[in-house]
């Protein structure tokens, strides 16, 4: 049975590979100014001294760890089929399945989904999605509430 994937966050592979292209491009020019500055030697006035090669760096450094972290956000999906549903969501460590023969009830709010399983409660938060992709979310789990229902 094939299962239906919805990926949480949409972000474009090309923005975060340009992303972390640019801070790699700062880091180096960075590195050239620091290297000259150290071997002509490093004028540590603020204003007028070679500081600019220090900013470089770090503007490299925090482009290329903010591109890797939204990376990270691509992997975060939700996916279903008839027998069970399957997330992986902000916060889990792993995957997670759900049995939906095991679904008691399921009460949808604004942002999060709360699923009463016969062994536990599972809330699932979609804080930060995209209109569409939460509205997507929320009518699969209508369909779901009617047909554990019937």
């Amino acid at each position: 049975m094939k299962m239906e994937r919805i990926n949480i966050y949409k972000i474009k592979g090309s923005f975060i590979k340009a992303f972390i292209a640019i801070g790699f491009l700062f880091l180096i020019l960075g590195l050239i100014i620091l290297s000259r500055a150290i071997y002509i030697g490093f004028d540590t006035r603020f204003f007028g001294g070679h500081w600019d090669s220090i900013i470089y760096i770090f503007q490299g450094i925090v482009f290329i760890v903010m591109g890797f972290y939204q990376l990270n956000y691509r992997s975060y999906f939700i996916e279903w089929n008839e027998n069970e549903i399957k997330y992986f969501l902000r916060g889990d460590k792993q995957i997670r399945n759900i049995n939906i023969s095991t679904i008691k009830s399921i009460e949808i709010k604004t942002t999060t989904v709360v699923i009463e399983t016969y062994e536990n409660e599972v809330v699932l938060e979609f804080d930060l999605v995209e209109y569409g992709v939460l509205k997507r979310i929320k009518d699969k789990f209508e369909e779901l509430k009617t047909d554990i229902k019937n």
